[in-house]
């Protein structure tokens, strides 16, 4: 279930990170992030067979964001990494 659903993600987040390119400003990342957002509000994955209610896929999908797995930001990898060294360092 995880690997479909982080697959399918990845999918959307790398079309979207294409589309914004290196060297978008600030706003644009923050307008991209919501697309990811909003497709991941709005798609419903079949994760089994008989399992077909949208808000399956929404929280799973929000679990996988909060172990760190996927994210709306095209920079939320760098971002934690920035915030966990932070953190380790304090």
């Amino acid at each position: 279930m995880k690997r479909r659903l982080t697959q399918e993600w990845e999918l959307v987040f790398e079309a979207v990170r294409d589309e914004l390119g290196d060297s978008a400003a600030d706003h644009a990342k923050e307008t991209a992030a919501r697309k990811v957002l909003e497709w991941a509000e709005r798609t419903c994955i079949l994760i089994r067979p008989a399992v077909t209610e949208p808000f399956v896929t929404r929280g799973s999908l929000h679990i996988l964001a909060d172990d760190l797995r996927v994210g709306w930001h095209a920079e939320f990898r760098d971002r934690l990494a920035h915030l966990l060294e932070s953190e380790a360092s304090a």
